[in-house]
């Protein structure tokens, strides 16, 4: 069983970090060729790369809860903006707090896919690929 988890960890793992050199090489790029094709105004590779979208509004709930925001925010579950508030705190703003909870939140469900592809499928390459889809 110990193995198992082990074997889930490390896979899930590395399709994690995999993605996540992928989202790395795309911020440089990005920044580049923003940077050269449009100077002004500045493109923030962190609040328009990895907080756009509904980035914006989880962090926006965070920062001044649903009364703070407007009425689409009600939209939202409450418990992402929760935990990115109360762990703002610690690492110094909701911002980095949330991306910290959704790439946590990520390597958590590659953990539990392996663990079901493997229990449906009975076959660990599969679950390997299963996993390295989601991340």
């Amino acid at each position: 069983m110990m193995g198992r988890r082990v074997e889930a960890l490390r896979t899930a793992t590395a399709a994690w970090l995999e993605a996540r050199l992928y989202v790395a090489a795309g911020f440089v790029v990005t920044a580049a060729l923003v940077d050269r094709l449009r100077p002004a105004p500045a493109f923030t590779p962190f609040e328009d790369g990895l907080l756009a979208w509904d980035g914006t509004w989880y962090r926006l709930i965070a920062d001044h809860g649903y009364a703070g925001a407007d009425d689409p925010a009600v939209r939202f579950f409450p418990l992402y903006p929760l935990l990115g508030r109360w762990l703002g705190h610690l690492v110094g703003g909701s911002d980095v707090a949330l991306v910290l909870i959704a790439n946590l939140a990520a390597l958590v469900a590659g953990v539990l896919l392996y663990h079901l592809a493997l229990d449906e499928l009975g076959d660990r390459r599969r679950a390997r690929r299963a996993v390295r889809l989601l991340a």
